[in-house]
């Protein structure tokens, strides 16, 4: 659903990924790594609509406040250095 062309869609959807992510709950943040979900959500931080940067940027961040090792799994798939 994240790969939906409806804006509204994707912003629903980005909405509940950052909600999952929100309570830096481990677990949560895990599976959105794992589901392979961290590169579809750095697509939106290039967006036109700013909703859907901000929230792109909430669950970035989220995942980056996770623990460390999830932190250092990100670092590695340089999401600081994407667009």
């Amino acid at each position: 659903m994240i790969e939906e062309k409806d804006e509204a869609t994707q912003l629903h959807v980005l909405l509940s990924l950052t909600f999952l992510s929100e309570e830096a709950r481990d677990n949560n943040i895990k599976s959105i790594i794992d589901n392979s979900l961290v590169s579809k959500v750095l697509k939106y931080i290039g967006a036109k609509d700013d909703r859907l940067v901000v929230n792109a940027l909430k669950v970035i961040g989220n995942i980056a406040r996770g623990s460390k090792e999830l932190t250092h799994v990100k670092l590695k798939q340089n999401i600081l250095l994407k667009k």
